[in-house]
């Protein structure tokens, strides 16, 4: 049985949103690499050069670059929420190292060259001073009083905490005001911060994530704009259409193999049924000249790509879950045709309602229902199940033929459906 998955792709709002974050990936690369090279240009106490500011363009240019071509190159390889990838670069591999940088003065003393004047050397010429100098031996400036050294006028070391020398009355530079204590960022202030602005971020991402996350109940008429795939293949051995037609979505078989085309519903739950009607507007049967001609109708609900559970209904009354792992498997059903009122292949059965539940329970198993016209025909209990459904695929066998769904909707199953489901699987 041949099965055809049609590339899943996000929509071009979502790639244009992630140019938009792309160049502010660019936006702030710039910002920062311009910042470290007229730094260090200030340390170094130098005029900017040409390969400075060559380097302030050339490193973000080059770093947007490669991440737009990233963009486009897995949007057109069909990756989902692609606005995500520069998101994720912004905040975890550019933004939060450069904060820490910036926040942290231990780390910026231990990566940074240390200024003139605050290394023991002459803050005007770099010679390095004696240990008690007021003034160069070199070049006669005054030096700043550095902690650690005695009195700027006679050398005498204060006290800790005084205001004038006992050596000769001059007053202490940077001695504390009586009753103030010195500020000082500790490294134990420094670490509690910058992880509680980390925690801060995170839950609001978070919270916009799941805001823009689409909820249960899911609905789709295919009136508007064409949102599942659109598109055909007719590469041996297969041969077929999809896409939006006349506020349905319409599957075109040309030969006797099976197909489905899958969607992501971008809900992901642990117990869903989705729904949809489906019906067969031209073409009978999985082989031509076969009696009584039969089409399947089918829907699945899957955790990812050729993963899940789907429940065929044949137009001749036949029905079948089948176990989806890269291969279908049958697992349950009723063979016998006529099983399902109103469908034994003599006419067509017009619109058929389908309907499968999926539902992961505590204790690791998968409950797996299939409705047909609102009935519980076939039950299924998983031993090994899958965790969670984020996708529905539609499927149909006929020869060749045409099948239209309509009036998709993913919801939450009621606890009726899963007692009632649970009871037929035993």
């Amino acid at each position: 049985m041949d099965q055809h998955n049609p590339p899943q792709r996000s929509s071009l709002a979502d790639l244009i949103a992630a140019l938009v974050l792309t160049l502010l990936v660019g936006v702030y690369l710039f910002g920062l690499t311009a910042f470290a090279v007229f730094s260090q240009a200030d340390i170094d106490k130098r005029n900017v050069t040409d390969g400075d500011v060559a380097t302030v363009f050339i490193v973000p240019a080059v770093g947007g670059l490669v991440l737009a071509a990233f963009v486009i190159t897995r949007w057109r390889s069909g990756w989902s929420s692609i606005w995500k990838a520069p998101l994720i670069v912004l905040i975890g591999g550019v933004f939060w190292p450069a904060l820490f940088l910036l926040i942290s003065g231990s780390v910026r003393r231990g990566l940074l060259p240390t200024r003139r004047g605050h290394d023991g050397s002459c803050s005007a010429c770099g010679v390095t001073l004696m240990p008690d100098a007021v003034f160069c031996q070199a070049c006669g400036t005054p030096q700043p009083r550095r902690s650690g050294h005695g009195c700027a006028v006679c050398g005498y070391e204060p006290p800790d905490g005084a205001r004038w020398c006992p050596g000769c009355g001059a007053a202490v530079l940077d001695a504390p005001r009586a009753g103030h204590k010195p500020r000082r960022f500790t490294t134990a202030g420094v670490i509690v911060g910058f992880v509680a602005a980390f925690a801060g971020l995170v839950g609001f991402l978070t919270y916009l994530v799941e805001a823009d996350r689409p909820k249960l109940p899911v609905t789709e008429d295919f009136s508007g704009q064409c949102l599942w795939p659109v598109g055909s293949n007719h590469a041996a051995p297969a041969n077929f259409e999809y896409g939006c037609n006349g506020e349905t979505y319409v599957l075109t078989v040309h030969n006797k193999d099976a197909y489905y085309v899958s969607q992501p519903v971008d809900v992901t739950a642990d117990a869903v049924k989705y729904e949809v009607d489906a019906s067969v507007t031209s073409g009978r049967g999985t082989e031509p000249r076969v009696s009584p001609a039969s089409a399947l109708l089918g829907i699945a609900c899957m955790p990812r790509e050729r993963r899940g559970y789907a429940g065929l209904v044949g137009t001749n009354g036949t029905t079948e879950i089948e176990r989806w792992a890269g291969q279908f498997t049958g697992v349950t059903g009723h063979s016998d045709p006529g099983t399902v009122a109103g469908m034994d292949g003599t006419t067509r059965p017009g619109t058929v309602h389908l309907g499968i539940v999926c539902a992961r329970q505590h204790d690791g198993t998968s409950l797996v229902g299939l409705y047909v016209n609102g009935t519980l025909t076939d039950a299924y209990r998983d031993a090994t199940g899958y965790r969670s459904f984020r996708q529905v695929a539609l499927y149909t066998a006929t020869y060749p033929g045409t099948v239209s769904f309509d009036a998709f909707r993913a919801t939450k199953p009621a606890q009726s459906d899963l007692d009632a489901i649970s009871a037929a699987a035993e």
